[in-house]
């Protein structure tokens, strides 16, 4: 939701009333627009809620769990890649050697020059974590996919476990059909409530009332060479001038140059 947005005003049988907005630097009264000077796109709205519930919404306790996850894997790495430095006082009631000991194991860093000198009988040790160390690196690709699926994007997990490009093609129709059923909802809102009003605006004669349409999302393919070469042979596309040109600057192919003797515009003589 827009941060200028503070109040969404609900009527009593559930509609839309108004919305306020913030309002605009040096002035203190709040921006009221009213329901007949509004468009909302509300995506998977609740009962009388405006609001809506966002796209993402699935897909922020897996973000969250991630995030709090790669902030742990920095402290394991950060706590266990070199160990705990431990020291043993070589006499068990001489405060003063466990303080000292204490103060060399606090500031104990590596480096090419680095070392400590300790009494006889005393231990400095570095100790690591005995046992398994359990790491988070799996609980953050397993969230890390979940994001992915939770907006049908699967084909984005395919990158490291392998998969073939007729499986990574067939999760994608999944994604591009979503993707088409948001597009027509925005569509059919525009159609319903902001076309008709705009023709009305602009125009004296009423309708007839054009429609808000969009090419179906995944129709448009690169056309390749290859396959253009295909569609001429098959006499579907019939090679001009303006397609000449199209193919140069594509490819970065120079521009054609006419012969010497003939026009520009049709090549002849």
């Amino acid at each position: 939701m827009p941060s200028t947005l503070t109040r969404i005003n609900v009527a009593d049988d559930g509609g839309l009333a108004s919305i306020e907005q913030t309002p605009r630097p040096g002035s203190s009264k709040q921006v009221v627009i009213p329901v007949d000077r509004l468009v909302a796109y509300v995506h998977d709205p609740e009962e009388m809620d405006w609001r809506g519930t966002s796209m993402l919404r699935a897909a922020y306790k897996h973000w969250l769990l991630k995030d709090q996850f790669l902030r742990l894997e920095g402290q394991v790495l950060d706590r266990n890649g070199m160990g705990v430095p431990v020291y043993t006082a070589g006499e068990p009631g001489n405060q003063e050697e466990i303080d000292r000991g204490q103060k060399m194991a606090s500031e104990l860093r590596s480096g090419s020059s680095s070392g400590a000198s300790i009494p006889n009988e005393a231990k400095l040790e570095i100790l690591g974590v005995k046992g398994q160390l359990v790491s988070p690196r799996e609980a953050i690709a397993y969230h890390d996919a979940q994001i992915g699926r939770s907006a049908l994007a699967h084909f984005l997990n395919l990158s490291d476990k392998g998969g073939s490009y007729a499986l990574a093609d067939t999760q994608a129709e999944i994604f591009v059909q979503a993707l088409q059923t948001i597009a027509e909802d925005i569509a059919d809102t525009a159609n319903q409530h902001l076309v008709e009003e705009m023709v009305q605006v602009a125009f004296d004669s009423p309708g007839p009332y054009p429609r808000i349409v969009f090419d179906p999302i995944g129709t448009k393919k690169e056309l390749t060479a290859e396959a253009l070469s295909i569609l001429i042979n098959a006499g579907l596309i019939l090679p001009d001038k303006d397609l000449e040109e199209e193919m140069r600057r594509r490819y970065g192919l120079p521009p054609k140059r006419p012969l010497p003797g003939t026009s520009e515009e049709d090549g002849s003589a």
